[in-house]
């Protein structure tokens, strides 16, 4: 088998550990942070600031479940999601928000890890492969 094939099948394990990787960690986060908005929510009542924290953490856990099908769309959701807390929090300045977008920050890694995925993957697709030379 040449090298150009063995490296190819190798960009396409990279890019399938890159994309669990960035299932299990957004997945992670996006529920740690669903929680905590729902729990600041209970604890200073629901106001227009808790909903806005809690439909902004909805958007990550689309990617998320977008992921499987789509990981460049996942990949700009999650980026999008860090950027609509950063907006919540430039145009409320709560300090509640602040921590809130520090916790967000591996929102950006995991949609560059489901990006990269995708340009990994989109290169080395199945049908571009030649049959592995253990079938």
């Amino acid at each position: 088998m040449s090298e150009e094939v063995m490296n190819m099948y190798g960009k396409q394990g990279l890019a399938k550990g890159l994309r669990w990787a960035a299932r299990v960690i957004g997945l992670y986060m996006t529920l740690s942070l669903l929680f905590s908005s729902v729990l600041a929510g209970f604890k200073e009542g629901f106001g227009e600031l808790e909903y806005s924290m809690t439909f902004v953490t909805v958007i990550p856990l689309a990617g998320c479940i977008i992921s499987w099908w789509r990981q460049r769309l996942a990949g700009a959701l999650l980026i999008l999601t860090w950027a609509a807390i950063g907006v919540l929090l430039v145009t409320t300045g709560k300090p509640i928000l602040d921590a809130f977008l520090n916790e967000s920050l591996i929102f950006i890694i995991v949609g560059v890890l489901f990006l990269v995925s995708w340009w990994l993957s989109r290169k080395t697709s199945p049908s571009a492969l030649p049959p592995s030379p253990t079938s």
